[in-house]
């Protein structure tokens, strides 16, 4: 048997499925709204797509076909097998083909799960060859109404393509039993071997056509559309009257000018820009690789392409479609339209804005300057005259006065005795008048203060971590006077000092080490060090800087999107974390230093802090300049924060705390709902008047009236170019740490209204201010950063170029190309962790991510099985074989869920990652320790009700409870075993494993004697995961983490508060189950109880003992009522990395600790033992 048929015959025995080409698909596309065709016409959707374009599962699949047919991008290839099964009987002898659904009981020649699962083009293609008849007797009872409307249009596609008469003759649409029945033609025996023989050896010849390498790379593969250009080809060669063809295809206009946009939308390459000799641009599309998907039409900004034309064609080979002549711009040379305002582009438009802009700046600040300084020349002319005339006046009293003074003085001298004019005679050096003491700034309260005066200091905050972090250049707050003799002892010890008697300033890590303190806290080495505000600078490499300046690293998890100001999480912020700086950042110990901002001060009166901002410039994906960053792109940022058009989803950072946000942001939402005719699922209708108002008519008749609110209302301003102003709500202890977070990061101006909700699509719509800027992104491939030469610490990037390339299969490419030196980190996962240990050729090269100190897990339960659509947001709940109506009834048994408190042993799960010490990092509270400390310096973790918690694992106590549980709940009419979904990401290193050992030790405990439970694996996408499976409530359990946005306990309550009717940040939706009628009876009062008590805790601003131990008491309700369960700190993944981790910034919240400005890249990989070293040299 030769090796092309042994291989025939392997394809046609092998299982296929279609492919997935993703970058194709336009949900990837920025002009796009979101399909899901694929995976709501699937019979299997649910199992076999994550979400469109994304597979999880592809063994469900019976290859029907009929995502093919409902995918328009063309990003779904069928497999070689199903091209073959659908066009071979094209090569029969019949010349009648009939195609019937396999609920049809009238004999057919093809029959498939449905006629819509043949493409068009197959359909097509088949229609060149034979007559078709449609079987449509079934389609009339058919309940996919789906799978009908995908028929209709294709029906109406092939009436446009072949046109209506020659559509008749070649169809036939048979909607009765007896309509057009099927018949063979009467073979002889002869016949019927040569018609096998021929089909056979067709269908084989089509069959290795198909196989990899022995295709057309242009081509990319056969598909449907392709077989169908062929076969027209060959028709038009045949004929000498051509058929013509109907195909749609971008219908261009005179206001193209050739700038390639469309070019580079198209990902299917059906659509190239050709230079031509007489400097004309002539535009060329392959109508079988055009998929008619009208990506191009939305990608282009001029109007260039009216929507799509039917054309006729002979053959669907490339066309020329239009011919234009390209205007260049007089500044940078690239296309622009004709008629573009002073000949130049977008671009160098937005740079001539903000060069004159800044020239105006300029010169209103030389004007202002002038001003003052002669106003000051003024003044000290009018001092210098007054003090003239006032020493002429004192020169007189003085001469009068001698004498007298002169007989006074001798009268002393006389008077003193030898031994006490002794001293004055061995020293004549006169003694120092007593010294003033120096008054100070209290970073806390704001207020001066002098070196001796400590009192300040024990009555407020100073160790909680907010505040430790608002020192600024005046100096930090003395505080030896109220310390005890043992632990002034220690801090001489730490600070090789053997005297207190003078006032020193001490980092939070010696107070720490000095008090004993940081027994407390988990993996003491790593997290505690990490958590001091020592004033040193970035500490230096125990390694020498390798000679590579580019950081090549995989990623798997491809962004939703590139801006900053909309996005929460990664990798959605990778460019907003290195690419655009921030009012103040952190050193490499934790303590707040400069950014853009050079000094900044609290009035305590308006509730204002003002920013004044260094000189710093926005650069574009060249590098090249656009404009000078000002304090107005702090606010023009903001004002797109706020704006509910960009469904920004970190607004919530800014509407408690910003004045006049909150009431901006929520007219906003009505006037949307009130311009959209948006009615609420309570029934309220919204409407606006010429002036803005707008009234709120509730079902039952009421209203409400919202006036007009303008912007200019929020409490953010420009005062000039070099001067911002926040004015807050209330005296925010943790506002400064909160600056180092993505709302509160600046825009460029003309950029964010040139480009509004397209800005940050790409790498040409994106600015950069950072230590980076971005110079390319393609998804699913990858993206490219380089050093940013404008940026005003640029000495301090010591890396060229931070290369990220996409790999789905991270986690397995990543330590092989480590090994070759390809890339410079990959994380080591521990299935292979021990034997690179036991390699002597990799043991050295394994080390550990710096500690996330500011991050917690905990387990949380989903509330809100069922399907809820807030305003902004759909939840579409759990999938129904998981019986959401059996676990709406269990979820509302405390019983139930305390039987799961008691039943989880954290160590089990923590091992896999930490198998030595796992114990260091668990907890029994959701905010981890060392978070904050009260005005005492008592951890926060030991404030209120938490301070009463403990371990919860014991396995008695979880079998009583789920005694109990079972006895409610059978009452109740709950079946058993009660499924768990409980999915993870494959994204992140060892999930699967940890969900795996969950499984065993909780169902090991709860099913003892008892099928109670059955927790069911499942696999989210590795990307996007965030929005495919917890905002949308796939899940019934799930561990999660949540990592904290400022330094004050309120943060901690983001994952489970939610105001009325409002979304939250949907976690574990408590009240929207509670708003839903689906948590009913104690675990509803329960949930209310706990709203109501983070209430009553964020309204108390004053008093931070108080304010500590509200937040603390409703923490620890949340716990005890098993509405959460905690599990512990993130354990830092083993990596192998040519990076110092520990020269970066660090900070418990913010963008911070994920930043690579002040990073080295070294000559070779880090060991544990130089990751112990550099960490200990900081």
């Amino acid at each position: 048997m030769g090796f092309f048929t042994r291989t025939a015959m392997d394809m046609l025995m092998k299982t296929t499925h279609p492919e997935i080409n993703r970058r194709q698909c336009w949900n990837l596309h920025p002009h796009r709204k979101p399909c899901t065709e694929c995976k709501d016409i699937c019979p299997y959707g649910e199992q076999i797509f994550t979400r469109p374009n994304l597979v999880k599962d592809w063994d469900p699949c019976t290859e029907c076909g009929l995502c093919v047919s409902a995918c328009r991008s063309g990003c779904i290839i069928p497999s070689p097998e199903q091209v073959q099964r659908d066009t071979s009987a094209a090569d029969t002898d019949n010349d009648t083909i009939w195609i019937g659904c396999e609920k049809s009981t009238r004999k057919n020649s093809m029959v498939r799960t449905c006629i819509s699962a043949l493409t068009w083009e197959t359909l097509a293609y088949l229609a060149l060859n034979k007559k078709i008849v449609l079987d449509l007797t079934p389609c009339g009872e058919c309940e996919n109404d789906l799978c009908a409307a995908q028929l209709r249009k294709e029906l109406t596609r092939l009436v446009d393509f072949f046109g209506q008469p020659m559509f008749e003759a070649r169809f036939t649409l048979a909607y009765e039993p007896d309509e057009a029945l099927y018949h063979v033609k009467e073979l002889s025996r002869r016949e019927m071997f040569e018609q096998v023989s021929h089909g056979s050896k067709s269908g084989t010849k089509k069959l290795l056509q198909m196989l990899p390498g022995l295709h057309s790379e242009d081509d990319g593969g056969v598909d449907f559309r392709l077989l169908l250009h062929q076969r027209t080809k060959q028709l038009k060669a045949s004929m000498e009257t051509p058929l013509k063809y109907g195909y749609y295809l971008p219908n261009f206009t005179d206001k193209c000018f050739g700038c390639g946009k469309c070019e580079k939308a198209c990902r299917a390459g059906a659509l190239k820009l050709e230079d031509l000799p007489d400097g004309q641009t002539r535009i060329v599309i392959t109508p079988w690789k055009c998929s008619e998907c009208g990506v191009c039409v939305a990608s282009c900004s001029n109007h260039g392409i009216d929507g799509m034309k039917l054309r006729q064609l002979t053959t669907l080979g490339p066309v020329s479609v239009h011919k234009c002549t390209k205007t260049l711009c007089k500044e940078c040379g690239k296309p622009i339209a004709p008629g573009s305002v002073d000949g130049v582009c977008t671009v160098c438009r937005i740079k001539a804005r903000t060069k004159k802009r800044q020239e105006e700046a300029a010169a209103k600040a030389k004007q202002l300057r002038e001003e003052r300084e002669a106003k000051k020349a003024a003044e000290e002319a009018a001092k210098a005259a007054a003090e003239a005339g006032a020493d002429a006046a004192e020169t007189a009293v003085q001469t009068a006065a001698a004498p007298a003074e002169t007989a006074a003085a001798g009268s002393v001298i006389t008077a003193l005795t030898p031994e006490k004019a002794a001293p004055a005679a061995l020293d004549e050096t006169p003694a120092a008048a007593p010294e003033t003491p120096q008054k100070r700034m209290c970073p806390t309260h704001r207020k001066t203060i002098d070196g001796a005066q400590i009192q300040c200091y024990t009555d407020h905050k100073t160790t909680h971590r907010g505040h430790r972090l608002l020192q600024r250049g005046n100096g930090a707050i003395s505080v030896t006077p109220f310390l005890s003799q043992s632990t002034k002892q220690a801090f001489a010890k730490i600070l090789r000092k053997k005297d207190f008697t003078m006032a020193h300033s001490i980092s939070r890590r010696q107070f720490l080490q000095g008090s004993g303190a940081a027994a407390l806290s988990v993996a003491a080495a790593g997290l505690l060090s990490s958590c001091g505000g020592s004033s040193a600078s970035n500490g230096g490499s125990t390694g020498a800087a390798g000679s590579s300046s580019t950081y090549t690293v995989l990623y798997s998890r491809q962004p939703a999107t590139l801006n900053y100001l909309v996005c929460s999480a990664d990798p959605d912020l990778y460019h907003g974390t290195q690419c655009i700086d921030t009012l103040v950042e952190y050193d490499n110990r934790g303590k707040i230093r400069e950014g853009l901002a050079t000094a900044w001060e609290w009035d305590a009166d308006s509730l204002t802090w003002t920013f004044h901002l260094r000189d710093e410039n926005w650069v574009d994906c060249n590098g090249e300049v656009l404009g000078p960053v000002t304090a107005q792109d702090f606010v023009d940022a903001l004002a797109y924060v706020l704006n509910p058009d960009y469904a920004s989803s970190t607004a919530s950072l800014v509407t408690p705390y910003v004045a006049g946000a909150d009431d901006y942001y929520n007219y906003c939402v009505y006037r949307n709902n009130a311009n959209n005719g948006t009615v609420a699922e309570d029934g309220t209708t919204y409407a606006i008047d010429a002036n803005g108002t707008v009234t709120a008519a509730a079902a039952d008749g009421t209203t409400t009236e919202y006036p007009a609110v303008d912007f200019s209302t929020v409490g953010v301003k420009a005062v000039d170019d070099h001067t911002l102003t926040y004015t807050l709500n209330f005296d925010f202890p943790g506002f400064l740490s909160l600056l180092s977070y993505a709302p509160y990061e600046p825009a460029y101006g003309p950029l964010l209204e040139e480009f509004a909700d397209q800005f940050c699509t790409s790498a040409e719509t994106a600015c950069s201010c950072g230590a980076f800027y971005l110079a390319e992104y393609t998804p699913l491939e990858n993206w490219v950063m380089k050093k940013n030469p404008e940026n005003y610490d640029a000495d301090s990037v010591y890396i060229d170029t931070v290369r990220y390339i996409y790999n789905q299969e991270e986690l397995i490419s990543g330590p092989e190309m480590v090994k070759r030196g390809e890339i410079d980190q990959a994380t080591i996962s521990s299935d292979i962790l021990d034997s690179w240990l036991a390699d002597d050729t990799t043991k050295d090269m394994v080390s550990m991510e710096r500690p996330e100190t500011g991050k917690s897990y905990f387990y949380i339960f989903n509330f809100l099985p069922y399907r809820h659509e807030f305003s902004n947001w759909t939840v579409t709940g759990v999938d129904a074989q998981y019986e959401p109506d059996n676990w709406a009834k269990a979820i509302n048994s405390t019983n139930f869920r305390r039987a799961f408190l008691y039943a989880i042993n954290p160590s089990v799960t923590l091992a896999v990652t930490a198998p030595e010490g796992y114990d260091n990092y668990k907890l029994h509270t959701i905010t981890p320790p060392s978070f904050c400390a009260n005005s005492k310096g008592v951890d926060y973790t030991e404030c209120g009700g938490l301070a009463n918690l403990s371990d919860f694992f014991d396995e008695a106590k979880a079998k009583e409870y789920r005694d109990a549980a079972v006895e409610e709940l059978t009452a109740a009419g709950v079946t058993f075993p009660i499924k768990i979904q409980y999915p993870y990401n494959p994204a992140v290193v060892d999930w699967d494993k940890q969900c795996q050992v969950f499984k065993q030790q909780v169902e090991a405990v709860l099913n003892d004697g008892f099928d109670f439970i059955s927790i069911i694996i499942t696999q989210g996408p590795s990307d996007n995961f965030l929005n495919a499976v917890r905002r949308v409530g796939a899940y019934q359990l799930m561990s999660y983490y949540w990592g904290a946005d400022y330094s004050d306990p309120e943060t901690e309550v983001y994952p489970f508060y939610q105001e009325a009717g409002d979304r939250g940040t949907c976690y574990s939706f408590l009240r929207t189950g509670v708003e839903d009628g689906i948590v009913t009876g104690e675990t509803a009062d329960l949930v209310m109880q706990y709203m109501s008590m983070v209430e009553n805790a964020k309204t108390i601003t004053e008093d931070l003992d108080a304010r500590y131990e509200a937040f603390a008491d409703a923490e620890a309700f949340l716990i005890e009522n098993a509405l959460v369960i905690p599990l512990g700190m993130p354990v830092p993944p083993y990596i192998a990395t040519r990076l110092n981790l520990w020269e970066g910034q660090y900070a418990p919240t913010g963008l911070s600790t994920n930043r690579l400005k002040g990073v080295h890249i070294l000559d070779h990989y880090v060991s544990m033992e130089e990751y112990n070293q550099n960490r200990d040299a900081r």
